[in-house]
């Protein structure tokens, strides 16, 4: 889902549901990815949090 346009609400804007490229994929060991990075990312465990984009957390991960 890109950040154009939201199907939930059909608007120019992010749904916290959506999922979206940029969301941050975090595994317990430090190490992350962008959410349109993970599938060259199997050589990792599917053990991961996602980090949505647009929150505080997205930004202090991504700010490093």
């Amino acid at each position: 889902m890109s950040r154009e346009m939201c199907e939930h609400w059909n608007i120019q804007q992010t749904c916290k549901g959506c999922s979206d490229i940029e969301d941050v994929i975090l595994w317990p060991c430090g190490d992350w990815c962008y959410r349109y990075e993970l599938e060259e990312m199997t050589h990792k465990s599917d053990d991961y949090q996602i980090i949505k984009y647009g929150t505080e957390e997205h930004e202090r991960i991504t700010l490093v």
